[in-house]
């Protein structure tokens, strides 16, 4: 029952990290079925009525997200849109590209962080996890914590600085 009870815990948790990870919408679900198949093969690690430590299901979720990704690429590598089909798609089209490059500027600066930093500002600002919490799940000191975020914070505000700039000086 442990497994079970954690799977229906943790798959919201789950599906959010694969998505903020860059899975495609339409395999958000399969990634995450992968992430709780790949936990319950790892069970022996942690107890199968244990709870799955946060770490490890960041670690997962983040190397099978990374897998999704690398098909995905391969799979539009054969699929270019050309001008004509994206002006054919009206202003939406517009609205989607311009929210997706931002988003990929976002995404961009999160894997230019180390992995420590990454973890840090994902599960802080984006699951809504406290520093404390963070802290404890990872087994780091708060002050270390603290740190991690605050650099993670500047690197990606120097980021969607730059691309706001080049944006602007491409205009």
């Amino acid at each position: 029952m442990g497994f079970e009870k954690t799977f229906r815990e943790r798959y919201p948790l789950v599906c959010r990290l694969v998505r903020g990870f860059g899975v495609a919408p339409r395999s958000v679900e399969d990634a995450a079925q992968e992430v709780f198949i790949v936990l319950y093969r790892r069970r022996d690690e942690y107890g199968a009525g244990g709870r799955v430590p946060t770490a490890l299901l960041y670690g997962v979720a983040r190397r099978v997200s990374a897998n999704y990704r690398r098909k995905e690429q391969r799979r539009r590598d054969g699929q270019s849109l050309d001008g004509r089909r994206l002006v054919a798609l009206g202003s939406a089209a517009d609205e989607r590209l311009e929210l997706a490059s931002k988003a990929e500027v976002v995404r961009a600066a999160l894997e230019r962080l180390d992995e420590g930093k990454r973890c840090a500002f994902v599960m802080v600002e984006v699951e809504g996890m406290s520093v404390k919490e963070f802290a404890a799940e990872f087994g780091i000191n708060v002050n270390t914590a603290h740190a991690r975020l605050r650099a993670a914070r500047q690197r990606i505000a120097r980021d969607v600085q730059r691309a706001k700039l080049r944006e602007r000086a491409g205009a």
